[in-house]
Order: structure tokens, then C-alpha cells, then sequence
């Protein structure tokens, strides 16, 4: 079958109806698709071509993060979403800059085995960047964390548990 072929798939949904949902690939070779809801009036694109989710989506089921962990210092990858830091020694995350992670990039840091007294785990800003006007995070206590948000200039706490 040719992987760029749209296919025609029927699932019932939580109200006994049916809904038709297209799927095809889009430019970078993921799945991208439409789903024809009779709820809806019209179509709602669920992946655009940039890999964006439109429209009213819903999750009904888990959502899984990506998941790292370290216990050394670590330069963040714009792929990460979840850092866990472990051990006793003080440990540096470096993030990416601003600009290269983009408006809306999320990060949560989390003090998985309570090493943070022992040593503290510092979230950095790149270069001159700042969370929350300050050149570094630092999560101090056991089992601390931090999630921020990059409005493409700096980073900004969205939550905190020291």
C-alpha cells in the first residue's frame, strides 16, 4: 500500500455514533489526519503540516513524557521534557537557548532521590537568558522541583515545590 494513501477508518465513540477519521501523511512523514465527528459541523485537522495539533483535540487515555534522568551535570536537549537529577553531588542543567527552543517549550526538573540538601541542582539559563529575571533555579530541597515555560527570549516558572 502507498504509505501517502488516505485511509477510511470507523470508530465508535463514547456516545454509540460513529466517527470517520482520515489519515495520510504529512511533509515529514508522520501521521497527520481529519476526523469527521457528527458532533462537529465540519472537519477538525487534528496534525498540521508543522506537527501542531488544532482544533478541539482530546486526550482520553495517558499521556507518556519523554524521560531523562542524571546525576551529572547535563546540557538539556530541546527533545527532553522531563529531567530527573539523582545523587549527592551539586548538578548543573544547562538549558538551550531561548530561541532554539522555541516560544512554549516546557521543562519540569525534579529532585527524584532527595540529594538536593546535600547538593543543590541548578537549573542555568543560556548564556544571558534569565527564569524569572534571575541568571539560575535552584532546587535546594529533597525531592524539589521546578516546571518552566520559554517565551522565546527567557524562561518563566510555571510551578514550583521546594
Amino acid at each position: 500500500a502507498n504509505p501517502s494513501t488516505a485511509r477510511t477508518l470507523l470508530f465508535p465513540d463514547e456516545s454509540d455514533t460513529l466517527a470517520t477519521r482520515i489519515f495520510a501523511r504529512n511533509a515529514n512523514n508522520l501521521n497527520a489526519g481529519i476526523i469527521n465527528d457528527n458532533r462537529l459541523s465540519t472537519n477538525v485537522p487534528l496534525l498540521n503540516a508543522n506537527n501542531t495539533f488544532t482544533g478541539n483535540n482530546y486526550l482520553n487515555g495517558g499521556l507518556r513524557l519523554k524521560r531523562t534522568t542524571t546525576g551529572v551535570s547535563y546540557t538539556v536537549l530541546v527533545s527532553d521534557i522531563y529531567i530527573g537529577i539523582t545523587g549527592a553531588d551539586p548538578i548543573t542543567m544547562t538549558l538551550p537557548a531561548a530561541a532554539t527552543a522555541g516560544a512554549g517549550k516546557l521543562y519540569i526538573f525534579k529532585d527524584e532521590d532527595g540529594g538536593a540538601p546535600a547538593g543543590n541542582r541548578t537549573v542555568d539559563g543560556n548564556a544571558a537568558e534569565t527564569i524569572d529575571n534571575a541568571a539560575t533555579y535552584v532546587i535546594s530541597t529533597a525531592r524539589g522541583s521546578v516546571m518552566i515555560i520559554c517565551d522565546g527570549s527567557n524562561w518563566h516558572i510555571i510551578s514550583k515545590i521546594q
